[in-house]
């Protein structure tokens, strides 16, 4: 989907995008994006954005022991605290790692102004697909949730994620099934009675999750419904539509 740069980022798009959110939190911004276009729009936004700054910085591996020696620099010893040492555990002063850091950053400039100029190659193209949302409305009945479920499906990971799935009662569990252009149900999990389900769809079933393909959750006797089928009361629903 293509986004423009927002004006004003709004911070919690980030969060979001980058995966720090937890909890109610999480909870309340995917619900956002699901009511709000602007903020599902800056969400995209900050997906795309970040991904093509990662894919231009290769993954390295730190070398043994850095952290400790990085912590031993910044940690105060003896009497003596107030003043940072010459040496501590072999690291450099801060104040020594800045200078030579600046040296090559310099060195680096100089290269640049000399060197025959190159434009960068681009980044590799963008192979994510984007997730799928959908909003399970409650159905016509007693039992059914106060509001609708928000949950959003990760295609490339398999994990879709559900706010509010701690709906079912005491002696019974809540089963959440997915219903293709045939009409056929099919078992994708028994929702955990947490506040936000994760679930990792198994392999054979994420070519089911597709656009236009409906989310439903039916009350089903502990453990899950005996057969294929739903039996007890299919309590809310919802199509998955693109992000």
């Amino acid at each position: 989907m293509a986004t423009t740069d927002p004006v004003d980022p709004d911070m919690t798009a980030a969060d979001l995008a980058l995966d720090l959110l937890d909890g109610d939190e999480r909870a309340a911004a995917t619900r956002r994006a699901l009511t709000d276009r602007d903020f599902a729009a800056q969400v995209a936004w900050w997906r795309q954005t970040l991904a093509g700054l990662v894919a231009w910085w290769p993954a390295v591996e730190p070398p043994p022991g850095l952290e400790a020696r990085v912590m031993a620099s910044t940690t105060p010893h003896g009497p003596s605290a107030s003043r940072a040492p010459d040496s501590i555990r072999g690291v450099a002063p801060w104040w020594r790692v800045a200078t030579l850091a600046l040296a090559g950053v310099a060195a680096v400039l100089a290269l640049m102004l000399v060197l025959p100029r190159h434009a960068p190659p681009p980044p590799p193209a963008r192979t994510a697909t984007a997730p799928l949302i959908a909003a399970i409305v409650p159905a016509a009945d007693p039992a059914a949730p106060a509001a609708p479920l928000p949950a959003l499906y990760e295609p490339d990971t398999g994990m879709l994620r559900l706010s509010g799935a701690d709906i079912a009662p005491a002696n019974r569990s809540a089963q959440l099934w997915a219903i293709g252009a045939d009409g056929i149900p099919h078992a994708l999990a028994v929702l955990a009675r947490t506040p936000e389900a994760r679930i990792t769809i198994a392999s054979a079933d994420r070519a089911r999750l597709v656009p236009g393909a409906v989310l439903a959750i039916s009350l089903e006797p502990p453990g899950g419904a005996p057969g294929p089928v739903p039996t007890g009361p299919v309590v809310a629903t919802g199509p998955l539509t693109r992000l």
